[in-house]
């Protein structure tokens, strides 16, 4: 059966209001009211201006009205109502896995009873649908929903490959009339071909914003509009397609993001057409000099870049930056001041304490930093040894809202400045998000943390508070300071993530105080008797504290796994708020105290497509005995595989060591063979070098020889043609000057005897 949905949810229905008697229904209902609910459809379709006020403040303001004023109130309401049905507004469809736990069919249909109730029977104004990552979405119920929305403007149902099919595809391309999309996220089902794509892009011109989701090289085909403002392409590129990029076929591209793209095609691309947003492909790598150049010509116009993969060492002299200039943070602080996002998993990456600190001094709308894998020296530039600060900010001003720090092993604290001027003299809730991961040496004083608990503690008046909280493998930190984390807090945190950290008592507790978690992730938490006593029993307490959790990861938690646990989770999702079960479980029955048979009924009691459990018995048949001597059996089968394993580990050891050994001799001896190598190597080029210099000087010198005897002889051949041809036509005009002069002799004799 179809479930119900949430009386809260923008989808369903309102309930029928009782009828007021004639004496209490004013006409009309308020005073000028009847003009504004005939300009009620035009204003509603505009978008608001600030976020709507929730309708439990609109109830506490009702209470001091009059009888009268409330009747008036109520009969505007239903007049509001019935525009909004018969206009069929709805402006957009934005749905998670987290927030609706419901299925994507109820939703269609809801849907389709809507706009059954307008004017056009459609959903004229719905133009944005979001139904990202939703395992209950169907090939059908999109097909309905491209059908509702003639006037579609934003579709995306990406990460969706495991539910739909190529048959969204076809319904793309067959669609009448075609919306004029201007933003397309499409999933990546098996079997999709770069023909198949190509045809559905083509029915929509006016794409600003394209997502390719193809694994196959992707051609210039699918740049199937000139208007494309973000291009994300997840697979391989052709030439043709570079090319075409590079020609300028793309003139208002913003944000770019290819898998596979040389540096020097970026550098080209940028320079033609500044972005502003880009992330570096993973290969080929792009060197430092490309990221200068492309954050020199982005400037102040770049607002969020994310470097991924390593950087190309630099191969010639000319290629490397200097000392001074061959920082990222400080390059990106000179040149990027509006910088809003930056994410760097580079290791060859260099970045430095006071690049750093310059880059969040004066990139004042930074939102997001993301550092990992940075052990170079350049981290504890100019400090004092033994202990690294990465940060060292003066300006209160800063706008960071996501911090995320992981897999620096030489990181030991957060510099004070840091957190005290932008957090200790500010509201409290800056941080949205806070990611502490793979920091072995990081150990903050009670200050540090007071500071951290400030900047992530929650506000219900002022809607402000982290979201996210990921705290792993972090052996320095303190005992107490995840439930100082935690208290802070409060019910505004979304989504825990805690790896490898002692929870005490007070930590416990405080989980279980965090009403509005969703998602939450426990992993080697437990240590010790009493704290595997606290865990079991917060465990059990969970789903009723947190009636908005949807994901659940318990792994590697040991004894806490009980029957009780199970019976707990499948009590909750009998009766789950919003739906039923969870959507997301995920239980490591090892060396845990559950049996087969919580573990069955867990499962069937489980609705949901995406349940995982870890580790089930082989035979569910099997009881579990209820001696109490084996209790002690888990202990004794951890003293035994501990020392199974450490003898393991001294035997590869000591094969280690001697297969380093081995591997170090044959290095030597082939460094001295090589430098051999070398030495006769430079020698034998020297004797060619000499040899092909005397036999290019004698061939040189014979060739001189002949080009002169035949110079000689050209010349006498010369000569002798032009005195021949001198010759010739001297006794030519010997010739005729005596011919002439025989004529004139005659002609005068003759006029001469005439005249005798």
């Amino acid at each position: 059966s179809e479930a119900p949905l949430s009386p809260l949810s923008p989808l369903s229905p309102l309930p029928p209001l009782p009828p007021l008697p004639a004496a209490l229904s004013p006409e009309p209902p308020l005073p000028g009211a009847a003009p504004l609910l005939r300009l009620l459809p035009p204003l509603l379709a505009q978008p608001p201006q600030r976020e709507t006020p929730p309708t439990w403040k609109l109830l506490l303001c009702a209470e001091y009205l009059l009888p009268a004023a409330l009747v008036a109130l109520e009969m505007t309401a239903r007049e509001v109502r019935a525009a909004i049905l018969q206009q069929g507004l709805f402006p957009e469809l934005v749905l998670g896995t987290e927030s609706f736990p419901g299925a994507c069919c109820d939703v269609v249909g809801a849907l389709v009873r809507r706009s059954a109730r307008s004017e056009a029977g459609t959903l004229s104004t719905l133009a944005t649908i979001v139904l990202r990552h939703m395992p209950t979405l169907m090939d059908g119920d999109i097909e309905r929903l491209l059908r509702l929305c003639p006037n579609l403007r934003h579709l995306d149902i990406s990460d969706n490959h495991e539910s739909l099919s190529l048959r969204v595809f076809d319904m793309l391309c067959e669609v009448e009339p075609a919306p004029r999309l201007e933003v397309l996220m499409l999933p990546r089902p098996k079997g999709l071909s770069h023909f198949r794509l190509v045809r559905a892009l083509r029915r929509y011109p006016c794409l600003k914003v394209l997502s390719v989701p193809l694994l196959q090289p992707s051609t210039s085909a699918v740049l199937v509009s000139s208007q494309l403002e973000t291009l994300h392409i997840a697979g391989a590129v052709t030439d043709d397609l570079i090319a075409m990029l590079l020609s300028g076929a793309l003139p208002n591209l913003q944000d770019l993001a290819l898998l596979s793209c040389p540096g020097h095609v970026l550098v080209e691309l940028v320079q033609r057409t500044p972005l502003q947003s880009l992330a570096l492909p993973l290969e080929p790598p792009c060197s430092f000099a490309d990221i200068a150049s492309i954050v020199r010509m982005c400037g102040p116009k770049l607002r969020s870049l994310s470097i991924l993969a390593r950087l190309r060492e630099a191969q010639s002299v000319l290629d490397r930056p200097c000392n001074e200039d061959r920082d990222v943070a400080m390059l990106l602080a000179a040149y990027c001041p509006n910088l809003r996002v930056f994410c760097c998993h580079a290791p060859t990456a260099h970045l430095s304490s006071e690049g750093l600190s310059c880059m969040l001094r004066n990139c004042t709308e930074l939102q997001r930093l993301d550092l990992s894998h940075f052990d170079g020296p350049d981290l504890d530039d100019g400090l004092h040894p033994g202990a690294v600060e990465i940060f060292d900010v003066q300006d209160d001003g800063s706008s960071l809202s996501a911090f995320q720090l992981r897999s620096c092993k030489r990181v030991t604290r957060l510099a004070t400045n840091f957190w005290s001027k932008p957090l200790f003299d500010r509201k409290p809730g800056t941080l949205e998000d806070l990611l502490l991961e793979h920091l072995p040496l990081y150990a903050p004083s009670h200050d540090e943390v007071e500071a951290l608990a400030r900047a992530c503690r929650y506000s219900l008046e002022a809607n402000l508070g982290v979201r996210e909280l990921t705290l792993g493998s972090l052996p320095s930190f303190p005992r107490s300071a995840p439930e100082t984390l935690l208290s802070a807090a409060g019910h505004g945190l979304l989504k825990l993530s805690l790896c490898d950290i002692p929870l005490d008592e007070g930590a416990w507790a405080a989980i279980l105080q965090l009403r509005g978690l969703r998602e939450l992730t426990l992993r080697d938490v437990v240590s010790g008797f009493a704290s595997a006593l606290y865990a079991e029993m917060a465990l059990e307490a969970l789903p009723i504290s947190c009636p908005s959790l949807r994901r659940v990861d318990l792994y590697r938690m040991g004894r806490v796994i009980t029957d009780r646990l199970c019976l707990s989770f499948m009590a909750a999702n009998l009766n789950w708020r919003g739906g039923i079960g969870l959507r997301w479980l995920r239980l490591d029955f090892r060396f845990g105290a559950a049996s087969a048979e919580a573990s069955n009924l867990l499962a069937t009691s489980s609705r949901c497509e995406r349940m995982e459990l870890r580790l089930l018995p082989a035979d569910p048949l099997l009881a579990t005995r209820s001696d109490p001597g084996l209790a002690a059996l888990p202990r004794l089968q951890a003293l035994v595989r501990a020392h199974c394993t450490r003898v393991m580990l001294r035997r590869w050891q000591d094969a280690a060591i001697r297969l380093q050994a081995v591997s170090r001799g044959q290095s030597v001896r082939r460094i001295v063979t090589l430098q051999q190598t070398l030495r006769l190597t430079d020698a034998a080029v020297r004797v060619q070098a000499w040899v092909r210099g005397h036999r290019a000087r004698v061939l040189v010198r014979e060739k001189r020889a002949a080009f002169i005897r035949l110079q000689e002889a050209t010349v006498r051949v010369q000569a002798f043609v032009r005195g021949h041809r001198a010759r010739v036509a001297l006794r030519e005009k010997r010739a005729a000057c005596i011919r002439l002069q025989a004529v004139f002799r005659g002609f005068r004799a003759r006029r001469s005897a005439s005249e005798n």
